[in-house]
């Protein structure tokens, strides 16, 4: 699909001294050098609604020495929060945690009321949940039935339906009546957050603190933050950026280190798409195929071989997880209709419930549109996982069927992800409603992409990819720069198996460069090609080189 090419319009005035950089960061809406301040002096304060409460139960937990379990989620986000959480407390002085992270196959997302069941033995004092919760109305009742007795504080950013679980405190930025400005926050934040302000009551009353340094965490919420592709708003740029340099410094745990160095990078160079694309797969791979206990432990550990052996089990997994993702998009390309509707639903009795979110972003990027993938569940139930595109926030969209027809038995997410369950005999009706549903929000149908300029050949150099590489952490609502350009293909070869390959482009000034195109549509051949590209560092077995890499062919403007 080839794409719509807009210019990114740049906010007034001058925020950085290189011209290249300037451009770009205006066309990111910064208009003030401030804003690119990433201190975390210059981070937000944690005035959460409920921050009061959730500080008074876990004062009481500490000085009582009560039993606090963690509950987490099954993806990286997941995990990053339930290390920061348990390893804050921790150092904080808290001697009686434990955590638990639902089978995604047996209980499946959140604190449900199967899971509360299972916690039973476990007798918790204070049950704290992180990136999950929001929507526990239900095992929140649950746990008020058979745990009398248990706190229970929610840590979460999920959006919150109409009715809140009857918990004891509830930190969640995205809560209506929640002050604290920056809404982007993932769950691994939010966990970061609590923490900070926990940190600052126990000094204010005198407590001894010096064991608790919260920059430690910060490698965890960096990676965290950029997995769960939550917008990169300013105080997320604050803590990736602060995470980030904590990693290239080497001051991180082993089994962090061990992770990044299996995954073939070097913590002196990682940046975000680091993460994005070897670190986050390979924790989010745990949870999709095995159990998200791997992850925590990898993060947590301390013990040079201990950490080696998780690294080394989190990427073979990985590597099973890629070769059965593969396998499964070609059955989803099989299954697709003639013509592609509104709003697109797949099902195959083969889809494995924990890929299913991958093959639906594929399917999204390919024929841009919202995109739901479903896999059989138990007893009759599917599960569907859901991707969506600029225009349509699927969890609202999901959230109007839930209130018209009360087919889900459950659903939450975000604008641009969702997940839900719904029993098998309803799929029919709702592909239908779906599709009407999307189409009524007549949302673009034709990818449209940003771009920051055009760039003269003498630009493509190993120096402005240093530059942009390193000049911010790009992510969601932040992209990393991208350029337009026409070109000619000069030369071109196939890498590996599928539709990637290399190719030498020749700019108009004479200038030439390598450059790579993953899943190209066709299998490109010399010709004229106006696209949009991106400039990038390309290390390989110890050595850098330049690499444009191609992000899509574009309509000729």
């Amino acid at each position: 699909m080839r794409a719509h090419v807009k210019p990114r319009p740049l906010s007034a005035g001058r925020v950085h001294d290189d011209p290249l950089l300037d451009r770009i960061f205006r066309g990111r809406g910064i208009s003030d050098s401030a804003q690119l301040s990433h201190k975390l002096a210059n981070l937000p304060s944690p005035n959460f609604a409920d921050i009061d409460r959730a500080i008074g139960l876990l004062l009481e937990a500490l000085e009582q020495s009560k039993r606090v379990l963690i509950v987490g989620d099954y993806d990286c986000d997941g995990a990053t929060a339930t290390s920061v959480m348990l390893q804050g407390l921790a150092a904080l002085g808290f001697s009686k945690l434990d955590y638990f992270i639902p089978d995604r196959f047996e209980l499946g997302y959140g604190l449900s009321p199967a899971l509360v069941d299972q916690l039973v033995p476990r007798a918790p004092d204070l049950l704290i949940t992180v990136d999950n919760g929001i929507s526990s109305v239900s095992g929140v009742a649950r746990i008020r039935q058979i745990l009398p007795e248990c706190k229970v504080l929610i840590t979460d950013h999920h959006l919150p339906g109409s009715v809140l679980p009857d918990a004891d405190a509830i930190v969640n930025p995205n809560r209506r009546d929640c002050p604290f400005i920056d809404k982007s926050l993932c769950g691994a934040g939010v966990a970061f957050y609590v923490l900070l302000a926990l940190r600052s009551e126990l000094k204010r009353l005198g407590r001894d603190i010096s064991q608790f340094d919260p920059r430690e965490l910060l490698p965890l919420v960096a990676i965290g933050t950029v997995a769960d592709l939550v917008p990169m708003q300013f105080a997320n740029r604050c803590l990736v950026e602060s995470g980030i340099q904590r990693i290239r410094y080497g001051a991180i745990k082993v089994g962090l280190k061990a992770l990044i160095e299996y995954a073939g990078k070097d913590p002196a160079t990682l940046h975000t798409s680091d993460i994005a694309f070897s670190i986050a797969p390979r924790l989010n791979a745990a949870g999709r195929l095995e159990h998200m206990d791997l992850g925590v432990n990898c993060l947590m550990s301390d013990h040079p071989d201990q950490a080696a052996k998780y690294a080394s089990e989190l990427c073979s997994i990985n590597s099973a997880r890629q070769s059965l993702q593969e396998d499964l998009l070609i059955l989803a390309n099989q299954a697709m209709p003639a013509d592609v509707p509104d709003g697109l639903c797949i099902f195959h009795k083969a889809f494995h419930e924990g890929i299913i979110g991958l093959i639906a972003s594929r399917l999204k990027e390919r024929y841009f549109r919202p995109t739901i993938v479903f896999a059989p569940g138990n007893d009759g139930v599917l599960k569907g996982s859901a991707r969506s595109v600029p225009g349509v926030h699927i969890r609202d969209v999901l959230e109007n069927i839930a209130a018209q027809t009360g087919w889900f038995n459950k659903f939450g997410g975000h604008a641009m992800a969702a997940g839900l369950t719904l029993p098998s005999e309803h799929f029919h009706d709702f592909v239908k409603r779906f599709n009407q549903e999307v189409a009524s929000l007549d949302a673009a149908k034709v990818r449209e992409l940003w771009s920051d300029g055009e760039l003269s050949s003498t630009d493509w150099s190993m120096e402005t990819a240093n530059k942009l590489e390193f000049a911010a952490p790009w992510g969601m609502g932040f992209e990393a720069p991208q350029f337009e350009g026409a070109f000619w293909i000069e030369e071109v070869s196939q890498m590996g198996q599928g539709q990637h390959f290399k190719l030498r482009l020749r700019h108009a000034d004479g200038g030439s460069a390598e450059a790579v195109w993953f899943s190209a549509p066709v299998q490109p051949e010399p010709r004229e090609l106006h696209c949009v590209y991106t400039v990038d560092v390309n290390r390989f077995r110890g050595r850098s080189s330049l690499q444009l890499r191609i992000v899509a062919e574009t309509f000729i403007q």
